[in-house]
Parts: C-alpha cells; sequence; structure tokens
C-alpha cells in the first residue's frame, strides 16, 4: 500500500512540474511580443480615419474602462463627435459626461472598433488612452512599450 502511494504521489509531482513548465514556457514564447498579443504600457496604433491611416502613440490604461481620444485630434481628422451618444466616466474629480466619437484603429494584429470618449488631453503625454474594454485578448507587460507589431 505504502508503494502505491509514493508512485501516486510522485506522478503527482511530474504531473505539476510539466504543467508549470508548459505555463513557463508560454510566457516566455509570448514576451517577445512578435506572434502573440502581448503589448506594453504605450504602444503605436493606426486610427483608421476618413483622411487614411494615421499612426499615433497610445497609453495602454487598464484602469480605465473606456478609450478615449484627443478633441483636437479627432477634429484634425474629420471623425465626427456623437451629438446624441453620451458615457458617464469616473474620473479622479467625480463623474463626468463626456462627448464620444466611433473610432476604428488598429493595436498590433487587431482591428478594434470603440465608442471612445473626447476629451481635451492637450497637456498629456498621449493624444488617446486605451481603456480595458478595448484590450480583450491581450496580455500586458507593463515594464516595456512599443512591442506589439505595428498594425
Amino acid at each position: 500500500m505504502e508503494l502505491i502511494n509514493k508512485k501516486i504521489i510522485f506522478f503527482i509531482i511530474i504531473a505539476l512540474l510539466v504543467v508549470f513548465a508548459l505555463l513557463f514556457l508560454r510566457c516566455f514564447i509570448a514576451s517577445d511580443g512578435q506572434n502573440s498579443n502581448v503589448i506594453g504600457a504605450i504602444e503605436r496604433v493606426k486610427l483608421i480615419t476618413p483622411k487614411g491611416e494615421v499612426e499615433i502613440e497610445a497609453k495602454i490604461d487598464t484602469g480605465a474602462d473606456s478609450t478615449s481620444i484627443d478633441i483636437n485630434l479627432v477634429k484634425s481628422l474629420d471623425l465626427e463627435i456623437n451629438k446624441n451618444k453620451k458615457k458617464v466616466v469616473i474620473t479622479s474629480e467625480g463623474r463626468e459626461e463626456r462627448s464620444t466619437v466611433d473610432l476604428d484603429f488598429i493595436l498590433g494584429n487587431k482591428k478594434i472598433h470603440s465608442l471612445a470618449t473626447v476629451e481635451g488631453r492637450s497637456g498629456l503625454s498621449t493624444q488617446m488612452i486605451i481603456g480595458k474594454n478595448d484590450l480583450e485578448g491581450f496580455m500586458i507587460d507593463p515594464s516595456r512599450q512599443f512591442i506589439s507589431p505595428s498594425g
């Protein structure tokens, strides 16, 4: 009976080692960002606009629900602000109702359609943040930047 218990424990240990090795290998392979959906804290995105594709830098913000884009950029790209679609967002200063814009962009190898909020971002480091509603299927490495293939 004791020999059977030792064999069972041995096989459980081996199985756990295999599982951990596979998980480590998966993370290691995905970490190069080339054939995966790994993205960094700041990434290049291609906006698809009436004026063609425009590449900008965007901050990946998992603390934000919605994607947000600078109002001056929206105007310069001839994107139409939705007059009847507003979103309520929670900021550090409380609840705020914001205008929205239908936005198509490419992040990595994925085309994303978003109902993005519009705000003045002229004093901020990027003209766009991408919120978690538009990050499904991506893994984020906050220690890195510009690791996804440009759309």
